[in-house]
């Protein structure tokens, strides 16, 4: 049947075929014909296929919307595991909720949804998922409970850092103790310059420190170290609190800066001695205060005292209970202030203290010319206070000035920047250190003006290498130069506020070290108090030999006021 249809068609084709060769009046009709043909199979065929692909097209979005359903119906009849029954979940939840709960349950449902939802009203697609709802339903319940899990962060592991914050303040400080002066202004006084004879005073004050001390040691073997400055300083804190007039003034005052008017004078010159201090050229000079109160509540500072101290000596304030941790932190902040050549100054705080003022200095200084190794020599005798030997490293060296006080000899050797130097005294031949001491003290002649009105000439001297540290009480030598009241009932109003239980000095520590060597001097010093319950040089063209082989006496001194800052007594050396 076919095979005849096809014959048919092809007689057809046969019929309307001319030849060309016959005359064009027949030729044109035929070929317009079988144009006419071509173009109608054509457009059948492209036709037919557009219609074919668009089938298929539909089918197989079709045939997949199914496989996808079926799929998960099978999948929630065999009740995977949890995950999968996420996936399953998605289907209801997206219906009812808007926001999805993870990216990968909303991949797959939402392009089945949103682009063939014809199918999804055919009643193939929507039977299977409705039996599956009562199953879908129960994660439901537990699907809320899983973003629960994450609200276990509630209890914020943020909002436990709150001890930790409190954690560096406790080892900074110490337990309970606290910095109140972070904010102050600090050494902001006005200063004034130190009057020639105020020079003169602190100069004289520094000796009779030195001497008191070595007369009350009672060891004329033992090597002395002090620094009068910081026990001045010490002082003149104690002394900014002082009932202004009362004798407790004037004895701290007598101590301190002999001469002075009043403590606010006495502070403004003290104050632009520490500053000339920090600001030297060529030597290293750290100078720090502070003062530390008890926090018990029975004594509270007046603000003007704490700003006076801030001011004038730039005084760090704490807060603290007075108990174990208290003494190992002012101890630290003595070492730190030192560069830990004083590691401690304070052993206890008794019960009835209220107050530690403290006062830490420390010197680095570089010869300004340095000894060379044919200025090195070593194994030379040094003859000892009870008149044995010993071996020791000699520098020598050729200065331009001597001093010369009370019958001794000196020699003066500056520091680099030449704003400090090294003094060298060698007491007159068969006299002690002590006995020298007190001579110079009651000299007429001034430590500082001999300073400044030197000898010229050619000055050779020999200087021991030697290291000395010395640690004392100075209650002793304060009540000896004339400090009573201040340790009986000290009159400390302009200190405390008037609610405060009354304080008096209890008692005064002192620590100093010094290090001269071919290189320089290193130096070091700290002094705690506890307050408790109740011009033109002349020439000179001659010669100084100067040799510091037995003992002697020795200062670091300010070149512009003569005022020394560390003074000692070196009467034995050890190999």
């Amino acid at each position: 049947m076919k095979k005849d249809r096809i014959e048919h068609a092809l007689n057809e084709m046969d019929d309307g075929y001319i030849d060309e060769s016959a005359g064009s009046d027949t030729a044109q009709p035929a070929r317009r014909n079988r144009k006419t043909r071509w173009v109608l199979i054509a457009g059948y065929a492209a036709a037919a296929a557009v219609l074919v692909v668009g089938l298929i097209f539909f089918f197989g979005r079709n045939t997949g919307t199914e496989r996808t359903l079926n799929e998960q119906g099978n999948t929630s009849a065999q009740k995977p595991d949890p995950s999968s029954e996420q996936k399953l979940t998605t289907v209801p939840t997206e219906e009812k909720t808007e926001k999805p709960t993870t990216e990968a349950m909303t991949e797959e449902p939402t392009e089945a949804e949103t682009e063939t939802q014809a199918p999804t009203e055919a009643p193939v697609v929507t039977p299977e998922p409705e039996p599956a709802k009562p199953e879908r339903q129960q994660p439901a319940p537990t699907h809320p409970a899983k973003p629960a899990q994450p609200t276990q962060p509630e209890t914020p592991t943020e909002e436990k850092p709150e001890p930790t914050t409190e954690e560096p303040r406790k080892s900074v400080y110490g337990e309970g103790i606290t910095e109140l002066s972070k904010n102050m202004s600090k050494l902001n006084a006005n200063g004034k310059e130190l009057s020639s004879s105020h020079s003169k005073a602190l100069a004289t004050s520094g000796l009779r420190l030195l001497q008191k001390t070595v007369e009350l040691g009672k060891d004329g073997n033992k090597n002395y170290v002090i620094s009068p400055i910081s026990i001045q300083m010490a002082l003149g804190m104690t002394a900014t609190g002082a009932d202004s007039g009362s004798e407790t003034e004037k004895e701290l005052l007598s101590v301190i800066m002999p001469g002075a008017k009043n403590t606010t004078s006495m502070n403004k010159e003290m104050a632009s001695f520490a500053k000339r201090m920090k600001e030297a050229k060529g030597v290293a000079w750290n100078v720090a205060n502070s003062i530390w109160v008890n926090n018990c509540g029975d004594v509270e500072l007046r603000d003007t005292y704490v700003a006076d101290a801030a001011s004038y000596y730039g005084a760090e304030l704490y807060a603290a209970p007075f108990n174990d941790d208290t003494v190992k932190e002012i101890n630290s902040w003595v070492s730190k202030n030192t560069k830990n050549r004083i590691p401690s100054i304070i052993d206890e705080l008794s019960d009835e203290a209220r107050l530690v003022l403290v006062n830490a200095v420390s010197f680095d200084g570089k010869w300004q010319e340095e000894y060379g190794k044919s200025q090195i020599h070593k194994n030379r005798k040094f003859t000892n206070a009870d008149g044995s030997k010993s071996k020791v490293t000699m520098l020598s060296s050729q200065e331009d000035r001597a001093i010369k006080l009370a019958g001794g000899l000196g020699f003066i050797r500056p520091y680099e920047g030449c704003q400090y130097s090294f003094v060298g005294l060698l007491p007159p031949e068969g006299m002690t250190t002590e006995e020298y001491l007190t001579k110079i003290v009651s000299s007429n002649k001034n430590f500082a003006e001999a300073f400044k009105n030197p000898l010229r000439g050619k000055v050779y001297a020999e200087l021991p290498e030697f290291k000395t540290e010395y640690g004392t009480t100075l209650d002793p030598v304060l009540k000896g130069l004339g400090m009573s009241r201040a340790y009986d009932n000290g009159q400390f109003k302009k200190m405390v506020t008037e609610d405060s239980v009354p304080v008096t000095i209890g008692t005064a520590v002192h620590k100093a070290m010094i290090n001269v060597n071919r290189k320089g001097t290193e130096a070091a010093a700290a002094t705690a108090i506890v307050v408790e319950l109740g011009s033109a040089f002349p020439k000179d063209e001659k010669e100084y030999h100067i040799t510091l082989d037995r003992p002697f006496v020795y200062a670091i001194v300010d070149n512009s006021t003569g005022v020394p800052v560390f003074v000692g007594v070196q009467n034995t050396m050890s190999e």
